[in-house]
């Protein structure tokens, strides 16, 4: 563990061969290249009102009539759907990714129970991300900016944790909203009085993972399929 990190800091480790890391926005892309659904970029929503028998999203491009609809809309959900104000809550992280190099660190890490991590790219960009305990109260909302508080946090950490990787300059410092929930897994469930509309929301920080399950959770649901309740 110390010959791995450059740091005696580290006294052990659970290692998970089966565990990985991918780019989520290649992710995203691919899926987005294969599907055979369209794609609307750009078209924000600012509402969602019974149509008929169907469903009518009001939308600034132009409105759009669907028979079902799924609100996917994580920690922005209670921008159209108020009522879920109390039950997903928008926490920021923070992010950095330094210059490319020398690319020792192999796999991905979780520290302090996952909320320090960081992973090496295939040209040695080392992307860490984390910290927000120094400033719990502060790190919720909306605003998707990183502050001094937190990333130089995210610095002490690397040169503390991870010497060998500290010395190269950081090329970017950048922070995104998450959505928590009181129990940690997605809330998800029928919008009431809109029969056919759907949302899910509140998959903390591990979206990647949780949304193939809830993905096909909801597909089968819409689908009229006999599901459960959804566990993760």
């Amino acid at each position: 563990m110390h010959q791995a990190s450059g740091s005696s800091r580290l006294g052990g480790a659970i290692f998970q061969p089966e565990d990985g890391g991918l780019d989520p926005v290649q992710l995203a892309l691919g899926l987005a290249n294969r599907g055979s659904f369209e794609i609307h970029q750009g078209t924000r929503v600012r509402g969602l009102e019974p149509y008929g028998d169907r469903l009518r999203l009001i939308c600034e491009a132009g409105d759009t009539v669907a028979e079902r609809v799924v609100l996917a809309l994580n920690a922005y959900s209670p921008f159209l759907l108020p009522q879920l104000a109390a039950e997903v809550r928008p926490v920021r992280g923070q992010m950095l990714a330094t210059e490319p190099g020398e690319r020792p660190l192999r796999g991905v890490w979780y520290i302090d129970e996952g909320f320090q991590y960081l992973r090496q790219l295939s040209d040695g960009t080392t992307v860490l991300g984390g910290c927000r305990g120094v400033a719990v109260e502060e790190e919720v909302g909306y605003v998707e900016s990183p502050t001094p508080r937190v990333q130089q946090a995210l610095d002490s950490f690397l040169q503390d944790y991870f010497p060998d990787l500290a010395h190269r300059p950081v090329a970017r410092r950048w922070a995104g909203t998450m959505a928590f929930t009181p129990n940690g897994l997605p809330s998800i469930g029928e919008i009431p009085h809109l029969p056919g509309a759907y949302y899910a929301a509140g998959l903390g920080g591990h979206g990647l993972s949780l949304g193939f399950t809830l993905g096909r959770y909801l597909a089968q649901w819409l689908q009229g399929e006999e599901v459960g309740p959804f566990i993760g």
